[in-house]
């Protein structure tokens, strides 16, 4: 919490260039205070305003998913009439998200290590923030062709949807990837203090991420009003547009404001904005950092992280599957169009809360990552408590909605939001200043490796 305050306190923030190994450069020679950083991104009056951006961008880096979640009894309805698909859809549409992640993720960060001693390659040129905005764009594109699906226009039988869904699902998670990739490799350039408290609002974001779409598609299916269900659907998938929109332009906007304070500061050894873009590029794409020496520097939290979510991934599968014990008493949340975003919304809640409760206890676990990895390791804990609830409305083992919502759903998210925001926040603590960036995309690696795996063994649980 300290951190926060000090943060916010501040009113510019410093990112730190990172040594390409080419010996020292002009902006080395700059004294090393906020206003003449050779990075300095952020340089608001309120660093209040860089933490909410950050939290908007973890916001749009996961709605995608949390969005296609959430609306499973949307689809649910679509694929009503195959039953092979009706089965199977939650568990493909996890695999190939997670799977495509995997590989956008892979590739990125293959291109990113295409260079050695400091030279760019030049035969592929991504950087960081061209992969954050083309991610945000991409996404727009994928909901807005998911909105005109919905119309009665564009009708179509439950194969033909299945596939189109997947292909949406492909592209999102191919956005995603670039997304992952390039925000946490360019947040772990700043400055201590600051990274961590950017990469918290990152996670932060990621977890409204889930809480949001959820309260929605609640209210949606709860709805007393004559609208009819595809409407309904348009505005659900249109508000996704709106998100991808609106951190494409925060993002813009503290780009922008990095060009403004460099101008206001302007001097010989200032960098212009077309300066900062090329150093920022040679920054992103340091001298070859050997994965052997990440993994011997990171191995315990790498681990941790995807040990953390990959059992993580059985969550959507069980969810889709564990209905009210309380339908014979007509709860007015106990329909399965209500009742499974609602398990979603305590899973995603508890996501949140652990993300924000992460910065109090940063202190105490970041210094020992192999605690990270105990605690991680012991969450495989939860899959038997999911086997005592209500699966597919046969019985429970534990007769309470109390017992499934809040003990099992929002416990086993608070747990993931929790170890997964100490994870990332460590990055810059656990490596040295040049390898930070690197290191950040190796984070992010073994968190979608943790996805992928976790996905593919969801398909176990799908078929019992």
């Amino acid at each position: 919490m300290d951190r926060l305050r000090k943060l916010f306190a501040q009113d510019e923030v410093g990112y730190e260039p990172i040594n390409t190994g080419t010996g020292p450069t002009e902006h080395e020679s700059l004294p090393s205070t906020p206003s003449s950083s050779t990075k300095e991104v952020g340089s608001f009056r309120s660093a209040k305003v860089g933490y909410a951006i950050y939290l908007l961008m973890g916001v749009s880096m996961l709605w995608a998913w949390n969005m296609f979640l959430a609306a499973g009894p949307y689809f649910r309805k679509r694929f009503r009439t195959s039953d092979w698909i009706l089965v199977h859809f939650q568990a493909v549409e996890t695999s190939v998200s997670t799977i495509i992640n995997l590989v956008a993720v892979i590739a990125l960060t293959f291109f990113q290590s295409t260079e050695t001693g400091g030279t760019k390659s030049e035969t592929f040129k991504f950087s960081y923030v061209q992969r954050i905005f083309a991610s945000l764009v991409l996404n727009a594109l994928v909901f807005l062709f998911l909105s005109f699906a919905t119309l009665p226009v564009f009708a179509l039988g439950a194969e033909s949807y299945f596939s189109f869904l997947i292909c949406m699902v492909l592209l999102a998670s191919l956005a995603t990837g670039l997304c992952q990739n390039g925000l946490f490799a360019y947040v772990s350039g700043y400055s201590n203090g600051v990274r961590e408290v950017y990469t918290q609002a990152i996670m932060a974001g990621q977890a409204v991420a889930g809480v949001l779409p959820a309260i929605v598609e609640i209210c949606t299916a709860a709805s007393r009003r004559n609208t009819k269900g595809s409407g309904k659907v348009l505005a659900y998938f249109a508000t996704a547009v709106g998100v991808e929109v609106a951190a494409f332009f925060g993002f813009a906007y503290l780009l922008l404001s990095t060009h403004k304070a460099h101008d206001e500061d302007a001097d010989a050894n200032t960098p212009t904005m077309d300066g900062e873009v090329e150093n920022e590029e040679s920054a992103e794409v340091t001298s070859h950092v050997p994965i052997f020496v990440l993994w011997r520097k990171l191995s315990l939290p790498a681990t941790a992280i995807f040990l953390t979510f990959g059992i993580t991934m059985v969550f959507p599968v069980f969810t889709e599957r564990i209905h009210s014990n309380n339908a014979a008493q007509e709860w007015f949340f106990a329909p399965p169009e209500i009742f499974i975003p609602l398990a979603y919304l305590f899973w995603n809640t508890g996501d949140l809360l652990g993300r924000l409760f992460a910065p109090f206890c940063a202190d105490r676990f970041i210094p020992h990552p192999g605690s990270l990895l105990l605690l991680a390791a012991s969450r495989i804990v939860f899959v038997g408590l999911y086997l005592l609830c209500n699966i597919r409305g046969h019985g429970a083992v534990v007769k309470s909605d109390f017992f499934y919502l809040v003990v099992v759903q929002a416990l086993f998210g608070a747990s993931n939001g929790f170890l997964g925001a100490l994870c990332m926040m460590g990055v810059g603590t656990w490596v040295g200043r040049e390898e930070r960036s690197a290191a950040g995309a190796f984070m992010s690696l073994a968190m979608v490796v943790g996805l992928a795996s976790g996905s593919l063994t969801s398909f176990a649980f799908a078929a019992s």
